[in-house]
């Protein structure tokens, strides 16, 4: 950890309550679409000034749909040509998530 004072577990559950809200205030408009296999990506910068206390805030950047999968591969040390072991439990776990009811929201992908 690069930070060890921060509660990373408290950032990471701030910036997923940030989403849920996010996703629950566009649903009206979108429309229930159960058998979708959509999935959006999104930028999230944490604000560290100090007015927030001693833990950053969630800020959100930009939500792309079906985003760029690039960032994921240079995460997980792959290429375009060579897929790492990372890269495909991750392909794997997107697959998992937008073929079943199963969530998406596992400390390996947090990690990412």
């Amino acid at each position: 950890e690069e930070l060890p004072a921060l509660d990373y577990a408290r950032m990471t559950g701030s910036m997923v309550q940030m989403l849920r809200e996010l996703f629950a205030g566009v649903a009206p408009s979108v429309g229930s679409w159960p058998r979708s296999s959509a999935y959006y990506a999104v930028d999230v910068l944490f604000d560290n000034d100090p007015v927030h206390a001693s833990q950053p805030v969630p800020k959100l950047l930009e939500v792309n749909f079906q985003g760029d999968w690039r960032a994921i591969l240079h995460a997980t040390g792959s290429s375009e040509e060579s897929f790492s072991p990372e890269f495909e439990d991750w392909v794997q776990d997107l697959m998992t998530c937008l073929g079943t009811s199963a969530p998406m929201c596992t400390d390996r992908n947090i990690k990412l």
